[in-house]
């Protein structure tokens, strides 16, 4: 097996050349880093890692045990609890709520003419619309706020981290202890007072809790991985779909006269430019994967990045097309019994969104004067400025 540095997957590094390290890894087909891991690149690589939960758990994380962390069975019984609560129907019908919230975004720049996508709208809508479905009041929104810290920057990878540096998800709890106490001591002390005949996740939980399918260690756990799902995968997405769609001005024409392309167009954003380009796994007996043989605990690094642009399964895939008709077949959301279990909720916020957007901001594109920048990481990566023009109401 060849062997990769991790100085060569410095997210710096991957942010300025991704294309020649993924082909690398396609080519090469599975690859060790000098840190010990093994990535793979290749569409069906990824795939069997990411479904076979009998061979490939989720790493060894040094926190509690939530949905983003445990191996059946329990990671079954959390997602049977949770699952009915983010379902596509349940999402569905919190469409409206979500649609209001993206144009009272909206109302206050429409006259200006420019503003920055993410400030007015990528940053502020996820948060709101998970702490709406969660079930926080105004006060509490405010409060969680006010206590957090950047952990999820640590734990998915701050500029300059390599893949051996920046492990999981475990990193949050590890590297920052000390906001996931904050946040754990946040929910223990909400859920002391709530009333659990509500409707929202929230009162769901503490009914589960109350049935004894769930301790409240577990509440707390699954509060804080939806909120810190919900409100950092999700602005990135809205803001790589913007700012693709902008880049591809006749794309975005298409989609303005024919909003049934607003899906696929998210499809092929997701496909294109995940969010997270890396998954990982810890082998759990050894095994054979791309004719290397794999021992237990291995780390398995799956380049969702790459498996995205695999030529077996996409055709010309560095190409933007929304027209692609098998974009959905994109693993940004994982896939198996670990896909994402928010992905409803997140193609919502950006259903909605780009819908407001395209509606009341006529013209927009790309400023002229004020270049994109987005932040250097491996995974919660997204535009962190989005500076936009649109031709202003009359």
């Amino acid at each position: 097996m060849d062997l990769i540095g991790d100085e060569d997957l410095a997210d710096s590094i991957i942010f300025r050349n991704p294309d020649r390290i993924w082909q690398r890894l396609r080519e090469q087909r599975i690859l060790r880093t000098s840190s010990g891991q093994v990535m793979v690149g290749r569409y069906d690589d990824c795939v069997r890692v990411l479904t076979d939960a009998a061979t490939f758990g989720q790493p060894r994380y040094p926190g509690g045990a939530n949905l983003a962390s445990a191996d059946p069975p329990l990671h079954t019984r959390l997602r049977k609890i949770i699952a009915p609560a983010l379902s596509p129907k349940v999402i569905g019908a919190f469409r409206s709520q979500v649609r209001a919230l993206s144009q009272a975004l909206l109302e206050p720049v429409i006259s200006a003419g420019e503003g920055d996508m993410v400030a007015f709208m990528a940053a502020p809508l996820p948060p709101r619309v998970i702490h709406a479905l969660v079930g926080l009041t105004a006060a509490e929104s405010k409060a969680w706020f006010d206590q957090r810290t950047d952990a999820v920057a640590v734990a998915f990878g701050a500029p300059g981290l390599t893949v051996g540096q920046v492990d999981h998800l475990g990193t949050l709890f590890a590297a920052a202890a000390e906001s996931h106490a904050s946040e754990t001591a946040f929910f223990a002390k909400m859920i002391e007072t709530r009333d659990p005949r509500g409707e929202d996740i929230v009162s769901l939980l503490l009914r589960a809790e109350a049935e004894g399918t769930l301790a409240q260690a577990e509440v707390v756990e699954t509060l804080i991985v939806l909120l810190e799902g919900g409100e950092n995968t999700t602005v990135n997405l809205l803001g790589t779909l913007v700012f693709l769609l902008c880049q591809h001005p006749e794309q975005l024409d298409a989609v303005r006269a024919d909003q049934s392309l607003i899906s696929p167009a998210i499809n092929e954003a997701l496909r294109f430019l995940p969010v997270n380009q890396i998954i990982r796994r810890r082998v759990r007996r050894d095994v054979e994967l791309a004719d290397e043989r794999l021992q237990e605990n291995d780390v398995v690094v799956c380049a969702v990045a790459a498996a995205n642009r695999d030529d077996v399964i996409f055709a010309e895939p560095n190409t933007f097309d929304i027209h692609r008709p098998n974009a959905h077949r994109h693993l940004s959301f994982g896939t198996g019994i670990h896909l994402c279990i928010g992905h409803a909720l997140a193609r919502l916020e950006a259903t909605e969104a780009l819908d407001c957007l395209l509606d009341r901001l006529p013209g927009m594109r790309l400023s002229p004067e004020h270049p994109v920048r987005f932040n250097e990481r491996l995974n919660d990566r997204g535009p962190q400025s989005l500076p936009l023009v649109w031709d202003q109401p009359t």
